[in-house]
Protein backbone atom coordinates (compact mmCIF):
# COMPACT_ATOMS: atom_id res chain seq x y z
CA UNK A 1 0.00 0.00 0.00
CA UNK A 2 0.93 3.51 -0.69
CA UNK A 3 1.52 5.74 2.35
CA UNK A 4 0.21 9.24 0.05
CA UNK A 5 1.41 11.57 2.98
CA UNK A 6 4.84 10.40 2.27
CA UNK A 7 4.22 10.80 -1.12
CA UNK A 8 3.23 14.26 -0.60
CA UNK A 9 5.91 15.20 0.98
CA UNK A 10 8.15 13.95 -1.43
CA UNK A 11 5.62 16.12 -3.80
CA UNK A 12 5.94 19.29 -1.98
CA UNK A 13 9.98 18.99 -2.22
CA UNK A 14 10.27 18.70 -5.68
CA UNK A 15 7.07 21.39 -6.26
CA UNK A 16 9.66 23.36 -4.12
CA UNK A 17 12.48 23.28 -6.23
CA UNK A 18 10.68 23.38 -9.37
CA UNK A 19 8.91 26.64 -8.76
CA UNK A 20 11.84 28.26 -6.78
CA UNK A 21 14.06 27.37 -9.94
CA UNK A 22 11.01 28.74 -12.34
CA UNK A 23 10.64 32.25 -10.65
CA UNK A 24 14.24 33.40 -10.57
CA UNK A 25 14.32 35.20 -13.27
CA UNK A 26 10.83 36.46 -12.56
CA UNK A 27 11.45 39.94 -11.46
CA UNK A 28 13.73 40.53 -14.17
CA UNK A 29 12.11 38.45 -17.31
CA UNK A 30 11.37 41.95 -19.18
CA UNK A 31 14.40 43.53 -18.01
CA UNK A 32 16.13 40.07 -19.53
CA UNK A 33 13.90 40.53 -23.23
CA UNK A 34 14.85 43.95 -23.36
CA UNK A 35 18.46 43.44 -22.82
CA UNK A 36 18.28 40.38 -25.96
CA UNK A 37 17.04 42.99 -27.68
CA UNK A 38 13.33 42.90 -28.01
CA UNK A 39 11.17 45.85 -28.35
CA UNK A 40 8.11 46.61 -25.90
CA UNK A 41 6.02 45.03 -28.73
CA UNK A 42 8.22 42.41 -29.29
CA UNK A 43 7.93 41.34 -25.77
CA UNK A 44 4.18 41.16 -26.14
CA UNK A 45 4.61 39.27 -29.11
CA UNK A 46 6.84 36.31 -27.54
CA UNK A 47 5.14 36.34 -24.32
CA UNK A 48 1.73 35.85 -26.30
CA UNK A 49 3.29 32.30 -27.52
CA UNK A 50 3.19 31.17 -23.55
CA UNK A 51 -0.24 31.39 -23.53
CA UNK A 52 -0.74 29.53 -27.28
CA UNK A 53 0.95 26.66 -26.19
CA UNK A 54 -1.40 26.88 -22.42
CA UNK A 55 -4.36 26.83 -25.21
CA UNK A 56 -3.17 23.83 -27.28
CA UNK A 57 -1.72 21.70 -24.89
CA UNK A 58 -4.10 22.02 -22.16
CA UNK A 59 -7.03 20.21 -22.59
CA UNK A 60 -5.05 16.86 -23.99
CA UNK A 61 -2.38 17.03 -21.28
CA UNK A 62 -5.49 16.95 -18.61
CA UNK A 63 -6.99 13.76 -20.35
CA UNK A 64 -3.65 12.29 -20.75
CA UNK A 65 -3.15 12.89 -16.67
CA UNK A 66 -6.73 11.64 -16.23
CA UNK A 67 -6.15 8.05 -18.41
CA UNK A 68 -2.15 7.44 -17.27
CA UNK A 69 0.18 8.59 -14.96
CA UNK A 70 0.34 11.87 -13.25
CA UNK A 71 3.89 11.55 -12.33
CA UNK A 72 4.79 11.37 -16.01
CA UNK A 73 3.19 14.15 -16.92
CA UNK A 74 4.86 15.95 -14.03
CA UNK A 75 8.27 14.59 -15.02
CA UNK A 76 7.29 15.84 -18.53
CA UNK A 77 6.85 19.17 -17.66
CA UNK A 78 10.32 19.71 -15.77
CA UNK A 79 11.93 17.92 -19.20
CA UNK A 80 10.01 20.75 -20.92
CA UNK A 81 10.61 23.85 -18.62
CA UNK A 82 14.51 22.59 -18.76
CA UNK A 83 14.51 23.01 -22.42
CA UNK A 84 12.93 26.39 -22.19
CA UNK A 85 15.57 27.71 -19.75
CA UNK A 86 18.17 26.27 -21.19
CA UNK A 87 17.16 27.95 -24.80
CA UNK A 88 16.60 31.59 -22.71
CA UNK A 89 20.04 31.07 -21.51
CA UNK A 90 21.86 30.27 -25.10
CA UNK A 91 19.77 32.45 -27.60
CA UNK A 92 19.01 36.27 -28.24
CA UNK A 93 17.32 34.75 -31.69
CA UNK A 94 13.14 35.67 -31.53
CA UNK A 95 11.97 32.95 -32.80
CA UNK A 96 13.98 30.50 -31.03
CA UNK A 97 12.75 32.54 -27.93
CA UNK A 98 8.89 32.04 -28.86
CA UNK A 99 9.51 28.40 -28.86
CA UNK A 100 11.08 28.96 -25.60
CA UNK A 101 7.44 30.31 -24.68
CA UNK A 102 5.69 27.65 -25.88
CA UNK A 103 7.92 24.49 -23.94
CA UNK A 104 7.04 26.80 -20.91
CA UNK A 105 3.77 27.02 -21.50
CA UNK A 106 3.45 23.15 -21.65
CA UNK A 107 5.34 22.79 -18.84
CA UNK A 108 3.08 25.22 -16.58
CA UNK A 109 -0.11 23.20 -17.85
CA UNK A 110 1.01 19.76 -17.50
CA UNK A 111 2.43 20.66 -13.50
CA UNK A 112 -0.96 22.37 -13.00
CA UNK A 113 -3.07 19.64 -14.36
CA UNK A 114 -0.66 16.48 -13.28
CA UNK A 115 0.29 15.89 -9.37
CA UNK A 116 -0.98 19.35 -8.64
CA UNK A 117 -4.39 17.56 -8.70
CA UNK A 118 -3.33 14.00 -7.87
CA UNK A 119 -3.83 14.66 -4.48
CA UNK A 120 -7.11 16.76 -4.06
CA UNK A 121 -8.88 13.97 -6.45
CA UNK A 122 -7.78 11.06 -3.90
CA UNK A 123 -9.09 13.23 -0.69
CA UNK A 124 -12.48 14.19 -2.86
CA UNK A 125 -12.90 10.47 -3.23
CA UNK A 126 -12.99 9.47 0.43
CA UNK A 127 -15.08 12.16 1.02
CA UNK A 128 -11.92 14.45 3.00
CA UNK A 129 -12.10 18.08 2.51
CA UNK A 130 -9.54 19.21 -0.04
CA UNK A 131 -8.91 22.68 1.00
CA UNK A 132 -6.35 22.09 3.62
CA UNK A 133 -3.89 20.49 0.82
CA UNK A 134 -4.88 23.47 -1.23
CA UNK A 135 -3.58 25.45 1.46
CA UNK A 136 -0.68 23.28 1.94
CA UNK A 137 0.28 23.66 -1.69
CA UNK A 138 -0.51 27.80 -1.29
CA UNK A 139 2.72 27.93 1.12
CA UNK A 140 4.90 25.72 -0.63
CA UNK A 141 4.42 28.02 -3.99
CA UNK A 142 4.67 30.95 -2.10
CA UNK A 143 7.75 30.26 -0.17
CA UNK A 144 9.44 28.96 -2.88
CA UNK A 145 8.92 32.10 -5.23
CA UNK A 146 9.35 34.58 -2.37
CA UNK A 147 12.94 32.89 -2.10
CA UNK A 148 13.73 32.48 -5.87
CA UNK A 149 12.28 35.66 -6.79
CA UNK A 150 14.07 37.53 -3.75
CA UNK A 151 17.33 35.59 -4.79
CA UNK A 152 16.98 35.70 -8.51
CA UNK A 153 16.43 40.12 -8.10
CA UNK A 154 19.85 40.20 -6.35
CA UNK A 155 22.24 38.25 -7.95
CA UNK A 156 20.98 39.09 -11.37
CA UNK A 157 22.92 41.98 -11.63
CA UNK A 158 26.23 39.85 -10.96
CA UNK A 159 25.70 36.97 -12.75
CA UNK A 160 23.08 38.06 -15.74
CA UNK A 161 21.85 36.00 -18.42
CA UNK A 162 23.60 32.64 -15.91
CA UNK A 163 20.52 33.10 -13.46
CA UNK A 164 19.03 30.98 -15.80
CA UNK A 165 21.82 27.99 -15.07
CA UNK A 166 20.76 27.91 -11.46
CA UNK A 167 17.46 26.94 -12.63
CA UNK A 168 18.41 23.95 -14.78
CA UNK A 169 20.14 22.83 -11.70
CA UNK A 170 16.86 23.40 -9.64
CA UNK A 171 14.88 21.20 -12.22
CA UNK A 172 17.29 18.53 -12.41
CA UNK A 173 16.99 17.91 -8.77
CA UNK A 174 13.41 18.60 -8.35
CA UNK A 175 13.35 15.44 -11.27
CA UNK A 176 15.72 13.29 -9.99
CA UNK A 177 13.74 13.70 -6.31
CA UNK A 178 10.13 12.72 -8.08
CA UNK A 179 12.07 9.68 -9.87
CA UNK A 180 13.62 8.43 -6.92
CA UNK A 181 10.71 9.30 -4.22
CA UNK A 182 7.75 7.99 -6.15
CA UNK A 183 8.87 4.45 -8.12
CA UNK A 184 5.45 3.04 -6.66
CA UNK A 185 3.62 5.95 -7.58
CA UNK A 186 -0.11 5.91 -8.21
CA UNK A 187 -1.64 2.63 -7.60
CA UNK A 188 -4.20 4.12 -5.86
CA UNK A 189 -5.44 6.14 -9.04
CA UNK A 190 -5.09 3.39 -10.99
CA UNK A 191 -7.78 1.14 -9.21
CA UNK A 192 -9.90 4.20 -9.44
CA UNK A 193 -9.22 4.93 -12.83
CA UNK A 194 -10.69 0.87 -13.45
CA UNK A 195 -14.09 1.75 -12.23
CA UNK A 196 -14.38 4.45 -15.14
CA UNK A 197 -13.17 1.83 -18.06
CA UNK A 198 -14.37 4.15 -21.11
CA UNK A 199 -11.26 6.48 -20.06
CA UNK A 200 -9.49 4.11 -22.54
CA UNK A 201 -11.91 4.52 -25.18
CA UNK A 202 -12.09 7.08 -28.11
CA UNK A 203 -14.82 9.02 -27.23
CA UNK A 204 -13.29 10.27 -23.51
CA UNK A 205 -12.76 13.55 -25.07
CA UNK A 206 -16.78 13.67 -25.78
CA UNK A 207 -17.71 12.15 -22.48
CA UNK A 208 -15.18 15.23 -20.67
CA UNK A 209 -17.51 17.54 -23.12
CA UNK A 210 -20.20 16.60 -22.12
CA UNK A 211 -19.88 16.23 -18.29
CA UNK A 212 -18.49 19.95 -18.55
CA UNK A 213 -21.25 21.58 -20.85
CA UNK A 214 -24.00 19.97 -18.95
CA UNK A 215 -23.33 21.22 -15.74
CA UNK A 216 -24.14 25.18 -15.47
CA UNK A 217 -21.83 25.90 -12.22
CA UNK A 218 -18.83 24.47 -14.62
CA UNK A 219 -19.66 26.69 -17.16
CA UNK A 220 -20.26 29.72 -15.14
CA UNK A 221 -17.15 29.22 -13.37
CA UNK A 222 -15.18 28.47 -16.22
CA UNK A 223 -16.36 31.87 -18.07
CA UNK A 224 -15.34 33.95 -14.93
CA UNK A 225 -12.32 32.41 -15.07
CA UNK A 226 -11.73 33.43 -18.43
CA UNK A 227 -12.60 36.86 -17.35
CA UNK A 228 -10.17 37.18 -14.56
CA UNK A 229 -7.27 35.79 -16.71
CA UNK A 230 -7.49 39.05 -18.34
CA UNK A 231 -6.52 41.05 -14.63
CA UNK A 232 -4.25 38.39 -14.21
CA UNK A 233 -2.50 38.45 -17.28
CA UNK A 234 -2.13 42.34 -16.62
CA UNK A 235 -0.78 41.99 -12.87
CA UNK A 236 1.52 39.43 -13.64
CA UNK A 237 3.18 40.66 -17.51
CA UNK A 238 2.81 44.61 -17.30
CA UNK A 239 3.84 45.52 -13.85
CA UNK A 240 7.43 45.96 -14.99
CA UNK A 241 6.75 47.75 -17.88
CA UNK A 242 4.41 50.21 -15.78
CA UNK A 243 6.54 50.58 -12.72
CA UNK A 244 9.11 51.63 -16.16
CA UNK A 245 7.30 53.95 -17.20
CA UNK A 246 6.69 55.52 -13.49
CA UNK A 247 10.13 56.07 -13.68
CA UNK A 248 10.93 53.24 -10.82
CA UNK A 249 14.78 51.90 -10.79
CA UNK A 250 14.96 48.47 -11.77
CA UNK A 251 16.81 48.28 -8.89
CA UNK A 252 13.99 47.83 -6.50
CA UNK A 253 12.06 45.40 -8.83
CA UNK A 254 13.31 42.60 -6.65
CA UNK A 255 12.34 44.34 -3.56
CA UNK A 256 8.67 44.56 -4.95
CA UNK A 257 8.60 40.93 -5.91
CA UNK A 258 9.70 39.93 -2.97
CA UNK A 259 7.07 42.21 -1.23
CA UNK A 260 4.31 40.95 -3.38
CA UNK A 261 5.30 36.75 -2.58
CA UNK A 262 5.24 37.92 1.18
CA UNK A 263 2.24 39.59 0.75
CA UNK A 264 0.67 36.16 -1.13
CA UNK A 265 1.81 34.59 2.37
CA UNK A 266 -0.06 36.50 4.23
CA UNK A 267 -2.91 36.46 2.24
CA UNK A 268 -2.80 32.54 2.33
CA UNK A 269 -2.78 32.32 5.85
CA UNK A 270 -5.61 34.61 5.66
CA UNK A 271 -7.72 32.17 3.26
CA UNK A 272 -6.50 29.13 5.04
CA UNK A 273 -8.96 30.20 7.79
CA UNK A 274 -12.13 27.47 7.92
CA UNK A 275 -15.20 29.07 6.30
CA UNK A 276 -13.53 32.06 5.34
CA UNK A 277 -14.74 33.47 2.43
CA UNK A 278 -15.92 36.88 0.84
CA UNK A 279 -18.77 37.61 -1.75
CA UNK A 280 -16.53 37.68 -5.60
CA UNK A 281 -18.57 41.70 -5.94
CA UNK A 282 -16.47 42.42 -3.10
CA UNK A 283 -13.07 41.03 -4.37
CA UNK A 284 -13.10 41.98 -8.63
CA UNK A 285 -14.09 45.74 -7.61
CA UNK A 286 -11.35 46.72 -5.59
CA UNK A 287 -9.57 45.23 -7.73
CA UNK A 288 -10.17 46.71 -10.83
CA UNK A 289 -10.65 50.24 -8.72
CA UNK A 290 -6.84 49.81 -7.18
CA UNK A 291 -5.44 49.09 -10.07
CA UNK A 292 -7.09 52.20 -11.88
CA UNK A 293 -5.90 54.39 -8.90
CA UNK A 294 -2.51 52.87 -9.49
CA UNK A 295 -1.94 53.34 -13.13
CA UNK A 296 -3.38 57.03 -12.55
CA UNK A 297 -2.14 58.34 -9.60
CA UNK A 298 0.94 60.59 -10.20
CA UNK A 299 2.15 60.84 -6.73
CA UNK A 300 4.82 57.61 -6.18
CA UNK A 301 3.73 56.90 -2.36
CA UNK A 302 0.31 56.72 -3.41
CA UNK A 303 0.53 54.82 -6.01
CA UNK A 304 2.39 51.69 -4.30
CA UNK A 305 0.09 51.73 -1.53
CA UNK A 306 -3.18 51.15 -4.29
CA UNK A 307 -0.63 48.73 -6.13
CA UNK A 308 -0.70 47.22 -2.90
CA UNK A 309 -4.20 47.31 -1.71
CA UNK A 310 -4.69 45.49 -5.55
CA UNK A 311 -2.43 42.51 -4.81
CA UNK A 312 -3.76 42.22 -1.80
CA UNK A 313 -7.50 41.57 -2.96
CA UNK A 314 -6.08 39.60 -6.07
CA UNK A 315 -4.40 37.25 -4.16
CA UNK A 316 -7.69 36.20 -2.09
CA UNK A 317 -9.56 36.00 -5.14
CA UNK A 318 -7.19 34.24 -6.83
CA UNK A 319 -7.35 31.43 -3.98
CA UNK A 320 -10.68 31.49 -3.61
CA UNK A 321 -11.62 31.16 -7.54
CA UNK A 322 -9.43 27.94 -7.94
CA UNK A 323 -10.37 26.59 -4.74
CA UNK A 324 -13.83 26.60 -6.15
CA UNK A 325 -13.76 25.00 -9.54
CA UNK A 326 -11.76 22.29 -7.54
CA UNK A 327 -14.50 21.57 -4.95
CA UNK A 328 -17.65 21.27 -7.57
CA UNK A 329 -15.61 19.13 -10.30
CA UNK A 330 -15.76 15.70 -10.64
CA UNK A 331 -12.79 13.91 -9.15
CA UNK A 332 -12.89 11.19 -11.82
CA UNK A 333 -12.54 14.02 -14.60
CA UNK A 334 -10.56 16.71 -12.36
CA UNK A 335 -7.65 16.97 -14.28
CA UNK A 336 -9.35 17.71 -17.59
CA UNK A 337 -11.62 20.36 -16.49
CA UNK A 338 -9.41 22.29 -14.88
CA UNK A 339 -7.11 21.58 -18.28
CA UNK A 340 -10.09 22.43 -20.27
CA UNK A 341 -11.00 25.81 -18.03
CA UNK A 342 -6.96 26.80 -18.04
CA UNK A 343 -7.19 26.05 -22.10
CA UNK A 344 -10.76 28.72 -22.03
CA UNK A 345 -8.67 31.22 -20.13
CA UNK A 346 -5.70 31.06 -22.58
CA UNK A 347 -7.79 31.67 -25.67
CA UNK A 348 -8.58 34.87 -23.59
CA UNK A 349 -4.71 35.53 -22.87
CA UNK A 350 -3.68 35.36 -26.82
CA UNK A 351 -6.12 37.66 -27.57
CA UNK A 352 -5.08 39.57 -25.15
CA UNK A 353 -1.04 39.84 -25.63
CA UNK A 354 -1.58 39.79 -29.34
CA UNK A 355 -3.90 43.08 -29.38
CA UNK A 356 -1.49 44.61 -27.09
CA UNK A 357 1.00 44.09 -29.22
CA UNK A 358 -0.67 45.84 -32.00
CA UNK A 359 -2.40 48.22 -29.90
CA UNK A 360 1.50 49.52 -28.75
CA UNK A 361 3.23 49.94 -32.11
CA UNK A 362 0.18 51.76 -32.97
CA UNK A 363 1.42 53.92 -29.79
CA UNK A 364 -1.74 54.09 -27.53
CA UNK A 365 0.22 54.17 -24.33
CA UNK A 366 0.41 51.11 -21.71
CA UNK A 367 -1.47 52.72 -19.22
CA UNK A 368 -4.65 53.42 -21.61
CA UNK A 369 -4.01 49.40 -22.52
CA UNK A 370 -4.20 47.77 -19.01
CA UNK A 371 -6.66 50.10 -17.81
CA UNK A 372 -9.46 49.30 -20.36
CA UNK A 373 -8.49 45.50 -20.15
CA UNK A 374 -9.42 46.02 -16.27
CA UNK A 375 -12.67 47.45 -16.93
CA UNK A 376 -13.73 44.57 -19.52
CA UNK A 377 -12.81 42.04 -16.34
CA UNK A 378 -14.71 44.39 -14.06
CA UNK A 379 -17.96 43.82 -16.29
CA UNK A 380 -17.51 40.31 -17.42
CA UNK A 381 -17.34 39.72 -13.47
CA UNK A 382 -20.55 41.16 -13.14
CA UNK A 383 -22.33 39.30 -15.74
CA UNK A 384 -21.32 36.02 -14.96
CA UNK A 385 -21.91 36.49 -10.98
CA UNK A 386 -25.57 37.94 -12.15
CA UNK A 387 -25.94 34.53 -14.42
CA UNK A 388 -25.26 32.57 -11.50
CA UNK A 389 -27.50 34.65 -9.49
CA UNK A 390 -30.26 34.21 -11.59
CA UNK A 391 -29.95 30.35 -11.98
CA UNK A 392 -29.65 29.93 -8.33
CA UNK A 393 -33.05 31.60 -7.63
CA UNK A 394 -34.65 29.68 -10.15
CA UNK A 395 -33.52 26.46 -8.53
CA UNK A 396 -34.57 28.07 -4.87
CA UNK A 397 -38.28 28.96 -6.76
CA UNK A 398 -38.11 25.46 -8.79
CA UNK A 399 -37.42 23.55 -5.04
CA UNK A 400 -40.17 25.84 -3.41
Amino acid sequence: MINLKKQKIIYFLAQFLYNMGRVLPHAVITTIFLNKGLTESQVSFVQSFYMLSMLVSGFPIGMLCDIFSEKNIYQFALVSIFLSFYIMLTSNNIFLLCLSRILYGVAQISIISSLNLYFPKNLKLKNKPIKPFYVEIGYVNMFSALIGGTIGSIIFKYINIKIYLLSLILFFFSYVMIFIGMRRFIKIDLNIKKKDKEKAKLNYFIKVLKVILKDRKIVLMISQLIFFQLSLEIFYRYWELLFRHKNISVEYFGITYGSMQLLSILINNLFSINKFKIRDFLLFTPITLFFILFVKTRNLFLSLVFFFLMASVFYFYNRQLELKIQVISNPLFMSSIISFSTAMSNIASFVLMQTNSMLLKSNISIETITCSIMLVFFFGSVLTNFLDFIIKKKKRISIN
